[in-house]
């Protein structure tokens, strides 16, 4: 994971972004669940 996060960063783009922003709203909604 931390291979292809650095491998993301050196290739930094809108797609990128965009997985990363759909990866925080997926973290977010199961820390929702684990809490309820």
């Amino acid at each position: 994971l931390i291979t292809i996060y650095s491998s993301s960063l050196k290739a930094f783009n809108l797609k990128d972004i965009e997985i990363i922003k759909f990866y925080l709203k997926l973290i977010v909604k199961t820390n929702k669940k684990i809490r309820v």
